[in-house]
C-alpha cells in the first residue's frame, strides 16, 4: 500500500528525467481520500509543468464515486481501462 508522500517521491522521481506521459493505474486501489487526492493533483500539476500528460486509468467502484462527486475527472486525465489511456497518449489528448 502507498502513501501519497511514497508515491510524490516516485513520481518527483520519473518526471525529472523525462517529459513524461504517465499512467497511474488504479485497478488495485478501493479507497482514496483526501490528501491522496491533493497527491494526483499535485502529479497531475508536476507533470504538466515538465510538458508531460498525467492519466489515470482503472476507476473502481468508491474511487470512480469520488472521481465524478468532487468533478476531478474534468480535470485529471480519467479513463476506464489502460488501453483507452494508452490511446489517449497516442493520440496526445489533454483534459486540461
Amino acid at each position: 500500500m502507498f502513501n501519497v508522500t511514497e508515491l510524490l517521491d516516485d513520481f518527483k522521481a520519473l518526471v525529472e528525467k523525462t517529459p513524461p506521459n504517465v499512467v497511474l493505474n488504479l485497478k488495485e486501489t478501493s479507497f482514496v481520500d483526501s490528501s491522496g487526492m491533493g497527491g494526483l493533483i499535485r502529479i497531475h500539476q508536476q507533470i504538466k509543468g515538465y510538458e508531460g500528460q498525467f492519466y489515470i486509468a482503472n476507476l473502481n467502484g468508491k474511487v470512480a464515486n469520488l472521481m465524478r462527486i468532487t468533478r476531478s475527472s474534468q480535470y485529471l486525465n480519467c479513463y476506464d481501462t489502460m488501453d483507452e489511456a494508452l490511446k489517449a497518449i497516442q493520440k496526445g489528448i489533454s483534459g486540461s
